[in-house]
């Protein structure tokens, strides 16, 4: 069970669009992917121990120029004129992204292994409706960079925490 006593806030969320034109069209989904059982969510999560400070605008700028080449990650699952057939719309609408701050240190929550004591959906992105108007079963990409406001308390030399 997650803890109250340390608390993610978003600063910041929205669509991050490709960084220069892309094309405009539907591309159909291999067999494969029409499936489904594989239209879902996958929630992960990846740690680092550097580099936070900079991260969330460097991630922003690289998904920016990175949606340019691979343009259907900004598109939306439509559903084709023949029922069940899903396909990609490749829009340019962007990817949603969010920058959140945990007001804690990577060590204050144990590198988030499990039990997580932040809760999960302060860590995944989960948009609201009112800023994210897609549902998020069409978003093909959603991402979360989350930095903490804190550095791990050090203990003093010789002296053994209770």
């Amino acid at each position: 069970m997650a803890s109250s006593s340390f608390k993610v806030t978003r600063i910041s969320e929205g669509a991050v669009k490709p960084a220069s034109e892309t094309p405009d069209h539907t591309l159909p989904l291999a067999w494969v992917d029409r499936y489904p059982t594989h239209r879902g969510l996958v929630e992960s999560m990846h740690i680092f121990r550097s580099g936070a400070d900079a991260a969330p605008a460097v991630i922003r700028e690289a998904l920016g120029k990175a949606l340019a080449f691979f343009y259907p990650l900004a598109g939306r699952i439509v559903e084709q004129p023949e029922k069940g057939c899903p396909a990609i719309r490749c829009t340019a609408d962007g990817v949603y992204f969010a920058e959140a701050v945990a007001e804690c240190s990577l060590e204050d929550v144990r590198f988030l292994e499990r039990p997580l004591l932040l809760p999960k959906e302060d860590l995944v992105p989960y948009p609201a409706a009112d800023l994210w108007g897609v549902e998020p079963h069409n978003t093909i990409m959603m991402m979360q960079v989350c930095t903490c406001s804190h550095r791990p308390r050090r203990r003093l030399a010789g002296r053994r925490d209770s």
